[in-house]
């Protein structure tokens, strides 16, 4: 049995005028728990040169500190091993397919993106708790996230997460010291001696509102490992969609979806949307001139994925000849009367990879006309 215990690496805190302020942070209750610890087989997330590019680091600056302080600190007394041995494979895979002179479009950048947040959320819990397993470390150190998502109520093992203590504190503090500043660099100094504390929790223990801050990090891993799976598959469900689209602005990888028609009369349609975001119900109608539809989701795999209903409206344009339709979605209830546009054709292999390849919308609807 392993105790394993989360590191909290959020030190950014959100500004509404400054954007993401900085303070310093104090993590003594598990500096003291490894004070007495020895003889025994330690497992350590990385910091160092072994992970590599810097881009690709889960820690950051101030984290650093703390992974450097438990390394330092247990490496004389026990056994340590990296847990995150194997996770470079995932970063040198991901530097070869996608070099830096390839990433001139939207379309390679976006794939790079979802690619290296897939290995960056989920790879490496995957591979941290892989060498938990194989190597039966007693005790092992990882970031809080990751802690969380190897979470199972029948495993052996025993999860402890840190989580501030003393936030409210802090958030009055950094209100005093950016409201009476003179200026930005001597604020962000200021900001230096203000400390962040964290307690270490059981994860069984945690209060509703601090499991809500996990799960939501956990909840948005799960679009991109939907992308991450899309892009290897090919396909966001087994099944054959009827028709698919995009809705996506800068990428339409981003907004593709497939679209499941479950049942149709007279013209009237009902079936599931799939896209990045989760699953969605539909109804509508469709016909050789236009269609319409309103879709609500009803699974979640991202918190911005809207919780009200969603309106689309589309026709045949000039490519009346064939199916492809071309139109604008609302949110039903928003104060935002917006409408953005969306694309829609039936399902084929070609039109597929049309859609997903393609960043100007002309240029798609020509390349699906010649399908």
């Amino acid at each position: 049995m392993a105790k394993i215990y989360g590191i909290y690496e959020k030190l950014g805190l959100n500004h509404f005028f400054y954007g993401e302020l900085e303070v310093n942070e104090k993590h003594l209750e598990l500096e003291n728990l490894v004070k007495d610890i020895q003889d025994c087989k330690i497992g350590i997330e990385s910091f160092g040169e072994t992970i590599k590019p810097t881009k690709d680091k889960i820690i950051g600056s101030q984290s650093f500190k703390i992974y450097s302080y438990l390394h330092d600190t247990l490496k004389g007394k026990n056994n340590v091993l990296l847990l995150d041995t194997g996770f470079e494979n995932h970063l040198d895979s991901l530097n070869n397919e996608f070099p830096k002179e390839k990433l001139k479009s939207n379309f390679e950048r976006y794939k790079a993106a979802v690619k290296s947040e897939y290995y960056r959320r989920i790879g490496r819990t995957e591979v941290e708790l892989r060498n938990i397993i194989s190597e039966r470390p007693d005790f092992a150190f990882v970031g809080a996230q990751h802690a969380f998502e190897m979470y199972h109520p029948t495993s052996e093992n025993k999860i402890f997460l840190e989580f501030p203590k003393n936030m409210e504190e802090i958030n009055n503090e950094i209100s005093r010291v950016v409201q009476y500043s003179d200026d930005v660099e001597m604020m962000r100094a200021d900001l230096k001696n203000i400390y962040l504390e964290y307690s270490i929790i059981p994860i069984e223990e945690l209060l509703p509102e601090q499991k809500k801050e996990f799960e939501g990090l956990e909840l948005s891993s799960k679009k991109f490992e939907r992308l991450y799976k899309f892009m290897e598959n090919k396909h966001l469900d087994a099944k054959k969609p009827d028709f698919i689209g995009t809705w996506g602005r800068r990428c339409f990888l981003e907004g593709f979806f497939e679209m499941y028609i479950e049942s149709s009369e007279d013209g009237h349609v009902k079936g599931t949307i799939k896209d990045c975001l989760g699953d969605a119900e539909f109804h509508g109608e469709i016909n050789d001139e236009s269609i319409w539809f309103n879709k609500k989701y009803k699974v979640y795999l991202d918190p911005s994925a809207a919780s009200e209903g969603i309106h689309y409206e589309g026709h045949k344009d000039k490519y009346r000849l064939f199916q492809i339709y071309l139109g604008n979605y609302r949110f039903t209830n928003s104060l935002f009367n917006g409408a953005e546009p969306f694309i829609l054709c039936p399902y084929s292999p070609k039109n597929q990879q049309k859609i997903i390849n393609s960043e100007d919308i002309e240029k798609l609807l020509v390349g699906l006309a010649a399908e």
